[in-house]
């Protein structure tokens, strides 16, 4: 558990709450660059080159407690705990009450099972702000560590609390992992209802996330309903074998940086599991590889037909025909869009260029009725 539990702060760390960078930190450009290539192999998850960045930044100018402090992130997860500590502490004896290292170093106490110490740090950060949700969550995390399942409960619905007041844009993975953690209390107070309640919202909330399937489908098995647990564990399995797949793509990316095509299949595997934002980073990525890849711009079309943004979507499949007037999934995908919006001539114009191209095109002879049912609604009710 706590291993898991690590992975799950390190996620808010590092994606929901960036450290903040003072505007007057860095000395010459050269040192800023240095940092921003450090923050790109980070987000990029290559935490040995992000940690020799850092450690660049640091030679050139140790004042820099940002920089420091993205080496102690860089080496919690690369395991390397006591090296991170170390450059931790040296942020401390400057400032003691700096929030970002007090909360990592809580974040690494917490992962060696130091529950008692982690509680003080964040108690600490607290008693300076009342109001710091990623520090409430890790206190109510760390006290379900130490089976204080009441006061984890309080703590992790306080940041519920936040987070509406605030009105902020939360992120599906810190809504998901919040879930997850009261869902996962509930289960161990036996309260299954509360339980499987919570771990739906998680699992509604970051689709592409393993541990809330696989634990409702473990939960419903308990208490007879074999048919939805069975659901829900094929669901984990899909999930899990997709990241598999995606972790493959990665290594791909990893050994060719600069070719678009990882970055496609990276993008269609995270659209297949509900990821939008991943599957939008990747595709992007592609396009800045190869701004003319017809196929990028079609399953970036595809993500902004999930997201709702409609006139994204159609100048996304507009500029892969444009690219390749022969893409026949982006026509459909198109004429579809059209027809969705009720522009039913532009609709069947299109439809009809698939057919054109490939005159037993199913999906484009089924269009075609889609379009002649919308114009003449009443003929599906002679009968």
């Amino acid at each position: 558990m706590n291993k898991n539990r690590g992975l799950e702060i390190s996620i808010l760390l590092n994606i929901v709450f960036a450290v903040v960078v003072p505007a007057n930190s860095f000395g010459a450009p050269p040192v800023e660059s240095l940092f921003m290539q450090a923050e790109q192999y980070f987000y990029q998850g290559d935490m040995e080159k992000a940690a020799a960045a850092y450690s660049q930044v640091l030679d050139a100018s140790p004042s820099i407690l940002a920089a420091r402090i993205g080496k102690a992130r860089c080496l919690s997860r690369l395991n390397r705990e006591t090296e991170a500590l170390g450059e931790l502490d040296k942020v401390l004896v400057v400032q003691p009450n700096h929030r970002d290292a007090l909360l990592a170093k809580g974040s690494i106490l917490s992962k060696q099972g130091k529950q008692d110490a982690a509680i003080f740090i964040f108690n600490a950060i607290l008693k300076n702000d009342p109001n710091d949700e990623l520090a409430w969550y890790n206190l109510g995390t760390s006290q379900r560590e130490t089976n204080q399942l009441d006061a984890a409960l309080q703590s992790l619905f306080k940041v519920q609390d936040l987070l509406l007041r605030k009105q902020q844009d939360v992120p599906a993975e810190f809504q998901s992992i919040l879930f997850y953690q009261i869902g996962m209390i509930y289960q161990s107070k036996n309260d299954l209802e509360k339980a499987v309640s919570y771990l739906r919202k998680a699992a509604q909330a970051s689709p592409w996330s393993e541990n809330p399937p696989y634990q409702l489908g473990m939960i419903l098995a308990r208490t007879g309903q074999a048919q939805e647990s069975r659901q829900w564990l094929d669901s984990f399995k899909r999930i899990k074998e997709t990241n598999k797949k995606i972790a493959s793509v990665k290594d791909a990316i990893a050994r060719s940086p600069q070719s678009a095509t990882p970055y496609i299949a990276l993008g269609q595997l995270h659209l297949s599991l509900g990821d939008l934002r991943s599957a939008e980073n990747a595709l992007l990525t592609a396009l800045d590889r190869n701004p003319n890849n017809s196929h990028a711009f079609n399953y970036l079309g595809l993500v902004y037909v999930k997201n709702q943004k409609l006139d994204a979507a159609r100048d996304a499949f507009s500029s892969a025909i444009q690219k390749d007037e022969n893409n026949i999934q982006a026509i459909v995908n198109l004429a579809s869009l059209e027809l969705q919006t009720g522009n039913l001539d532009e609709s069947e114009r299109l439809y009809n260029q698939a057919l054109q191209l490939n005159p037993a095109f199913s999906i484009a002879q089924q269009g075609l009725l889609q379009v002649q049912k919308r114009r003449n609604p009443s003929a599906e009710s002679v009968k």
